[in-house]
């Protein structure tokens, strides 16, 4: 992958220039996402962060959720040896290599998959949502963030006031390259509902975000009798 192609593993340079121009300032949207969309979670959850880069929701969730187990996942070796270079060693998170399309995880093994910014990069999404619903316990929860393909032109400006690095005149070219380049690569709302329906999820719930360029949702995997037909209690 490379600044202009969104398809595939990040490499040295688009990680580097990720973490220099822009995550080093989008802590607190990361917060807000790992506030508002996971669930209540027992002590000794399993979490994984699927695609998770440089680590930065992953440290975060490990944070919020002390008490669970929280994996870090990505394609490139690159990133994991970034992540577990730049996050503070704690007991309840661990970087593995590994691919979205066949995650290195038993059948319902987690309780949550996590997914921001990941599905864009994908060559085969439905296959990488289904592989996020065949980890996850029945009854379990999947949280997706990704870019808007339909955002607009002010909402992409407004994310590009948190980039580090960039001069005020130059945040319009910013969100151009983010709304043709990453944007333009990624999903809008009805191909991110279309895809998690198609994988079987339940009770789906996705939005735009107002402020800001990216689609957001949340859903639950389907218990086995829910599956067959069978009433719930």
């Amino acid at each position: 992958m490379h600044l202009f192609a969104m398809r595939g593993a990040w490499g040295p340079i688009s990680g580097w220039f990720y973490e220099t121009v822009i995550g080093r300032r989008v802590g607190p949207l990361y917060d807000r996402f790992v506030a508002e969309a996971l669930p209540e979670l027992p002590d000794g959850s399993t979490i994984i962060d699927v695609g998770c880069g440089e680590g930065q929701v992953s440290s975060r969730i490990a944070a919020w959720l002390p008490a669970c187990q929280v994996i870090g996942l990505d394609l490139s070796p690159a990133m994991i040896e970034r992540a577990s270079a730049r996050t503070p060693p704690r007991d309840n998170l661990r970087f593995v290599q590994g691919d979205a399309l066949a995650l290195p995880l038993q059948d319902d093994s987690v309780d949550v998959a996590v997914s921001v910014a990941s599905i864009k990069h994908w060559p085969d999404r439905l296959r990488g949502v289904r592989e996020l619903l065949r980890v996850i316990r029945p009854g379990g929860t999947i949280c997706v963030l990704e870019a808007d393909r339909d955002c607009t032109h002010a909402a992409a400006r407004r994310f590009t006031e948190h980039w580090l690095h960039v001069l005020p005149f130059d945040r319009d070219l910013g969100a151009v390259w983010f709304r043709r380049v990453v944007a333009g690569q990624a999903l809008n709302l009805d191909e991110l509902v279309g895809v998690l329906t198609r994988a079987g999820v339940a009770d789906l719930q996705a939005e735009r975000q107002a402020d800001l360029p990216f689609i957001a949702a949340r859903a639950r995997k389907a218990a086995p009798r829910e599956l067959s037909g069978e009433a719930t209690v």
